[in-house]
């Protein structure tokens, strides 16, 4: 029992770490603040679905393209972890902006619904600027801190719709 609560702390460890990272980094900063700010109105304030999936749409685009840019400086496009979550993350910001402009109400309340995209964007984001490199700890932490990050802002930002994805 010991050493699964020692492995499951060293996952939080890791992820705090992730979290971390874009402070220590200035450049990184810059990009992962939209996230940030993004996810924080996102929960505090309660807005209509089309409004929240047209700002959400524009600042993901905005992170996988500065995922792809500094990206390219470094590594080719290639078929790699790397670029296969810029190309989602770019998919996911122009398929919103589209939905939300063609006004398909349907698509709009599913991909309006992106507590998980701001939590994986933030995640990622010192993973996909290099800050910190790739590895399956790394991987493993996101996926194990997943759920109870989504309950903790639950709880904060409790109000009359608590539990929405």
């Amino acid at each position: 029992m010991p050493v699964e609560l020692s492995s499951l702390l060293s996952y939080v460890q890791i992820w705090l770490s992730l979290i971390i990272a874009p402070i220590k980094d200035f450049n990184a900063l810059w990009g992962v603040i939209p996230l940030y700010v993004d996810g924080f109105l996102m929960n505090y304030y309660e807005q209509d679905t089309r409004s929240r999936l047209l700002t959400g749409g524009f600042i993901i685009s905005f992170v996988g393209l500065d995922w792809a840019r500094r990206l390219y400086q470094t590594v080719p496009i290639q078929f790699d972890i790397r670029w296969i979550l810029v190309f989602i993350f770019l998919g996911y910001g122009v398929l919103a902006l589209i939905v939300v402009l063609l006004k398909k109400m349907t698509l709009v309340r599913l991909l309006g619904k992106r507590k998980f995209v701001n939590y994986f964007g933030i995640s990622f984001y010192p993973l996909q600027t290099g800050v910190i490199p790739y590895s399956t700890e790394t991987l493993i932490s996101i996926l194990v801190m997943l759920i109870p990050v989504w309950l903790i802002l639950e709880l904060i930002f409790l109000r009359r719709n608590p539990i929405e994805l």
